[in-house]
């Protein structure tokens, strides 16, 4: 057995605390070394994109929206849960926000009826990749409370979507979406219809006028030979003269409308006999 002597102790000692100087400095560097190891990874995690995060976080979302001229309502339901509360954008407010819907889920289904705004909203979702149906339009109150809401509608909207996209091909009517050139031709044949209406009315009205004061005039009394030979009271006369000049401008607007329909048209027909 050993025994150490009080000189030993104290040589021992000493050389214990000349020892953990020198290993304090190796310890500093290496909790340093690890630090700075995780700032750099932490920098680099904050720089990734945002697209490597993995998979939307949900399958399905789908959207009722009550378009009007200056804001849409719009009603979301994610994947299977209860519709959210309805929410009001503006038009350039709405693009935005419907934009991020499609980094929320795989899929992003959508709806609104079929009305005076055309389908330039549809043709923008469609765009975005979002799976729009125009429907037609229809009375959404269900239980007769005659209360017509954009919010009722909206929701009801969703709803009939949620079953739509479900395999219920009953629970709206969907509208086809012309192309672009089969909707402008469409503009200009309404524009057509439109204006010989407008004809029509204002030659009943020149009518109109000569029976009130004991006259009656047949045909186109606006044309040039009936115009001349009219034996009506002066008062007639000053009534019929500016309708005469619109009836006769609008002739020629119609005029010029045909002309561009027609040349407009495909040259030749299909022959339904050549299969």
């Amino acid at each position: 057995m050993i025994k150490l002597t009080y000189n030993s102790k104290s040589r021992i000692k000493t050389t214990e605390k000349q020892a953990a100087p020198s290993a304090q400095p190796e310890t500093e560097t290496l909790v340093e070394t690890v630090l700075s190891a995780s700032q750099v990874s932490l920098a680099a995690g904050a720089s990734a994109p945002s697209g490597d995060s993995g998979p939307p976080p949900h399958q399905v979302i789908k959207l009722g929206i009550d378009v009007h001229l200056d804001r849409y309502v719009v009603v979301r339901q994610i994947d299977g849960g209860a519709p959210q509360p309805p929410q009001r954008f503006s038009p350039r407010q709405f693009l935005e926000w419907v934009k991020k819907q499609t980094a929320l889920a795989q899929q992003v289904y959508s709806c609104y009826e079929a009305g005076p705004f055309g389908y330039r909203l549809h043709r923008k979702l469609k765009e975005l990749g979002i799976t729009n149906y125009v429907i037609r339009p229809r009375d959404w109150d269900e239980y007769g409370k005659k209360v017509k809401t954009d919010k009722r509608d909206a929701k009801a909207m969703v709803l009939s979507l949620d079953r739509y996209v479900s395999g219920n091909t009953e629970a709206f009517c969907v509208v086809r979406v012309p192309t672009e050139a089969e909707e402008q031709a469409r503009s200009r044949s309404r524009q057509r219809e439109s204006l010989q209406k407008e004809k029509q009315r204002l030659a009943a009205q020149g009518r109109s006028h000569a029976l009130y004061y004991g006259a009656h005039l047949e045909g186109a009394w606006w044309t040039g030979g009936l115009w001349k030979e009219m034996v009506v009271p002066p008062i007639v006369l000053e009534l019929l003269e500016p309708l005469r000049r619109l009836i006769q401008a609008l002739e020629q607007e119609l005029k010029t409308l045909s002309q561009s329909l027609t040349d407009a048209a495909p040259k030749e027909l299909p022959n339904p006999l050549i299969s």
